[in-house]
């Protein structure tokens, strides 16, 4: 038989290579699309979204919210640069408003008491805004309307501060130890997440 017979080079290209080609293509496609940088980023959003949606109907609070730790710009003239943090996770119930548009681009230096606390001490729990020590978080939560909060300082393996999550109420609300227990074991889960995001390719 001829190997250069058109007959035979056709049957091969199209019996061989062509399958081969389209595996090939289809790979080099799906490889692309695996390093999709919003896909990436929408994937681990999904499971921190879902977890906090859970947390409100789960303790019927009105809202929760993570805060995460960023550089916000430098300053002059030696180019130093400036710590900021913004609101980058929300679930609010649906009789409360949203934080979205407020917590953005804030510098550390306004609220230097109560992350230096929450840095130390990991959390810093307010069943009465009234009444309990705010650690200089009063003046916002009247602004919300907020009567109950609770903060957990979020931290990655390394034991770096890299955010925080709140849980709110509007009505004045004692958690048990259990439930914050149950807090503390899912702000670690969820600063998990953040951290396999920020050190993923």
């Amino acid at each position: 038989m001829e190997i250069f017979n058109p007959v035979v080079i056709t049957a091969f290209i199209s019996g061989v290579l062509g399958p081969i080609s389209v595996l090939l293509v289809k790979n080099i496609i799906e490889k692309k699309r695996d390093k999709d940088p919003v896909k990436h980023a929408l994937s681990h959003h999904k499971l921190i979204t879902e977890q906090l949606d859970m947390l409100v109907d789960e303790l019927k609070c009105d809202r929760i919210w993570i805060s995460q730790f960023h550089n916000g710009g430098h300053f002059y003239p030696t180019g130093k640069s400036i710590q900021k943090f913004s609101l980058t996770f929300e679930s609010v119930s649906p009789n409360m408003g949203s934080l979205s548009d407020i917590y953005s681009n804030i510098p550390v230096s306004l609220f230097t008491h109560p992350l230096n606390y929450l840095h130390e001490k990991h959390e810093i729990l307010i069943p009465d805004i009234k009444k309990d020590d705010t650690h200089g978080i009063k003046g916002l939560c009247d602004d919300k309307e907020v009567n109950s909060t609770y903060i957990f300082g979020m931290f990655n393996l390394k034991d770096y501060f890299i955010g925080f999550m709140v849980v709110e109420y509007k009505k004045k609300t004692v958690l048990p130890e259990e439930k914050l227990n149950y807090l503390r074991q899912k702000s670690t889960a969820i600063a998990t997440v953040i951290n396999k995001f920020l050190y993923s390719k």
